[in-house]
């Protein structure tokens, strides 16, 4: 506002003030509105049409202008001050602003308040966007409540940029070292195991990137990947068993009937028309050649469609959970390793592998495969169903104790990097 120049006599001076100002607060709020960043450091539904309101939001919360400062000590706030001079309403940011200016509108107060309040604040949110390691802790801290002004204060605290970091870890290890990595065996707590998953997701993309960080320097590349929490904050995430939480070895007629329908799509076309005439031409099979039919798949498959060997208990260790997105999982339930694994494929090449699904006359039938849009999958879901922690390639359609040891073991690896 021109108002806002009063020593200031100049027009053109005041002119292309206001023009500046105006550039950089359109600059800012752009990329706000860019929900890769906005999402890194909010929740899904805080939200608003000015997005850059939470940073004068955020200066007035944190007196980061320091108008209400303790006298005794400068580093505190005086809240009672503060709430009595601005009060605790909506309009408080306002009255906080209004307050600031009150009895000083000089070019040098406004800039002061744009330069070292929206412009100095917004520049360290977007540093940290820009920090490989920042960028992941941060955005895992805040999704386990951590909020901005809180963050401020470790980075303020801080006398570099390592110290940061290594209070972030610090703050990270306290949430991770309260997750067990034993379940109940029906599966109810599992939701426990989530603040390790996403961790090992993280710390897995830092690796990552750090393993190609001389190749990076030699080209002259930044970073090539980074956790995409906006994805992660707009789906709804939910732990999933790996393998089946199914503990059956396969002796009875519903449990093989659903163990065939998993299979469905991981074999060739000769064993499909198998499984198709065991639900399909039962009325023509007795219950001898239904029970030899099925022998007669599951002895075609071999071993690498094992299923049922697994305790409760060994279903429910935290090297049997995974992080997947709702909507997968409840598209396939209860399915086995192999069924999982073609899903998880699917998402990743933009196709929807239907399940075969049971009419009410038990005929078996199997949706024709459809174009999907292309889902993201975290990288270490990806990595679980194409074996990537194990040594060895053995079993592709089964997870075994081995995969399982692998899988865990990378876990603790990356939890460890938290004390270094």
């Amino acid at each position: 506002n021109s108002s806002n120049f009063d020593e200031v006599k100049d027009t053109n001076s005041i002119r292309l003030r206001q023009q500046e100002i105006a550039c950089e607060w359109d600059n800012i709020e752009y990329k706000l509105q860019n929900d890769e960043f906005w999402l890194f450091l909010h929740e899904i539904g805080n939200d608003r049409y000015a997005r850059i309101d939470f940073l004068f939001e955020l200066i007035e919360k944190c007196d980061l202008l320091r108008l209400f400062r303790d006298k005794a000590d400068p580093e505190k706030i005086d809240q009672q001050q503060k709430k009595n001079t601005v009060g605790d309403d909506r309009y408080r940011t306002f009255r906080y602003y209004y307050e600031y200016f009150r009895k000083d509108r000089s070019i040098q107060k406004i800039d002061e308040a744009w330069k070292k309040g929206i412009k100095k604040y917004f520049s360290i949110l977007e540093e940290w966007y820009n920090d490989l390691k920042a960028y992941h802790y941060i955005g895992y801290l805040i999704e386990y409540g951590h909020d901005i002004p809180s963050l401020i204060k470790l980075w303020d605290d801080s006398e570099t940029k390592d110290d940061f970091i290594k209070s972030l870890k610090a703050e990270i290890k306290e949430i991770t070292d309260n997750c067990p990595k034993v379940f109940k065996e029906d599966g109810s707590d599992k939701q426990k195991a989530k603040p390790v998953l996403l961790f090992h997701n993280i710390q897995t993309v830092i690796n990552q990137n750090n393993i190609g960080a001389d190749k990076k320097s030699q080209y002259g590349l930044g970073v090539f990947y980074k956790f995409p929490f906006h994805l992660y904050k707009k789906e709804s995430w939910d732990v999933e068993h790996i393998d089946s939480n199914c503990t059956n070895d396969l002796s009875d007629s519903s449990t093989q009937k659903e163990w065939l329908i998993n299979v469905y799509h991981s074999t060739d076309k000769c064993v499909q028309q198998k499984i198709l005439a065991f639900f399909n031409d039962s009325d023509e099979l007795t219950e001898e050649n239904r029970t030899m039919l099925f022998n007669e798949i599951k002895e075609s498959l071999g071993p690498d469609f094992e299923h049922g060997e697994k305790s409760a208990s060994q279903k429910n260790l935290i090297n049997n959970y995974c992080l997947l997105d709702s909507s997968t999982n409840r598209s396939y339930g209860n399915a086995i390793f192999s069924a999982k694994r073609r899903i998880i494929i699917g998402k990743d090449q933009g196709k929807y592998y239907g399940i075969p699904q049971l009419t009410k006359h038990n005929r078996l039938v199997v949706p024709e495969d459809t174009e999907a849009a292309s889902a993201f999958v975290p990288p270490c879901t990806r990595q679980v169903f194409m074996k990537y922690y194990s040594s060895m390639m053995t079993y592709a359609n089964y997870w075994t104790e081995q995969d399982a040891e692998a899988y865990e073991n990378d876990i603790d690896n990356c939890l460890a990097q938290l004390e270094k």
